[in-house]
């Protein structure tokens, strides 16, 4: 007889990432990655991590920076009901916050049910109401394998922005979309929305989601014990930039250009 499987996917901030093998490998981030980086904060919490990006397509006068984060973490979890007030935090650093202008168009909804769809739409450009002194990272298209990846994100733990290094990419039936990056990066609570970097171009190819995984009964118990990335049954994901995500921002940027 089959047993049933059945795909429970984790993209909540809130919820506890998954850590794989013997400890938690994250390393406070240093230089350009923390100056790129920061949190995002809404209704007195920290509910995910962004990344400050640059483009070609960005005039000089601009009177705004564009960060990219995951979609979820603006909403309620749970609920399809966005938090009342979120702001950036540069660097994670408690008195420096800087409001939201706009959001880009996204397709994320949190009321879809399919969760593997959720996370093919789970990015979004959001619009800082004044300008950050660092230019920022560059967005790079994503390949398929990649064999030496960081993920920048909050760390619960240490209450810092932290790295984690060579990580790598996977391949899984149970989880196939081509829209998402498999990676067996460490990843707790808070760094959903962190950049996902290719260590070679030092480029975001994808912005980290949250936990996929398989059955997952007494899930938290699971995440603590640092098991072993299983591409069937336990893995992080994060959502890809590709030309889609790029033609996004380039009307992202189009509509704030009028406004300039």
């Amino acid at each position: 007889m089959c047993r049933l499987i059945l795909l429970t996917i984790i993209i909540s901030n809130n919820a506890i990432g998954a850590i794989f093998g013997a400890y938690d490998d994250r390393i406070a981030a240093k230089d350009n990655f923390l100056y790129s980086s920061g949190t995002i904060f809404c209704d007195e919490g920290i509910r995910g991590s962004a990344t400050h990006i640059r483009h070609s397509e960005i005039p000089n006068n601009f009177k705004y920076s564009i960060i990219l984060s995951a979609a979820h973490v603006l909403y309620k979890e749970g609920t399809s009901e966005q938090f009342k007030e979120c702001v950036f935090r540069p660097q994670n650093m408690r008195l420096t916050s800087i409001g939201f202008y706009g959001l880009s168009d996204h397709r994320f909804m949190p009321s879809v049910e399919d969760k593997l769809l959720l996370s093919n739409n789970d990015l979004v450009f959001i619009a800082l109401k004044r300008k950050l002194p660092h230019e920022g990272m560059t967005l790079g298209l994503a390949s398929s394998d990649y064999k030496s990846l960081q993920l920048v994100g909050y760390n619960e733990d240490k209450n810092d922005i932290s790295v984690s290094s060579a990580c790598q990419t996977f391949s899984s039936v149970a989880f196939f979309s081509d829209k998402l990056l498999l990676h067996d990066c460490d990843a707790g609570s808070g760094a959903s929305g962190g950049p996902i970097i290719d260590e070679n171009s030092k480029e975001i190819i994808a912005v980290h989601g949250g936990t996929f995984y398989v059955d997952g009964e007494a899930h938290s118990q699971v995440f603590k014990t640092y098991p072993t990335a299983h591409p069937e049954s336990l893995i992080n994901q994060g959502r890809r930039i590709d030309e889609e995500v790029i033609v996004d921002l380039a009307g992202f940027i189009l509509s704030l250009s009028t406004d300039s």
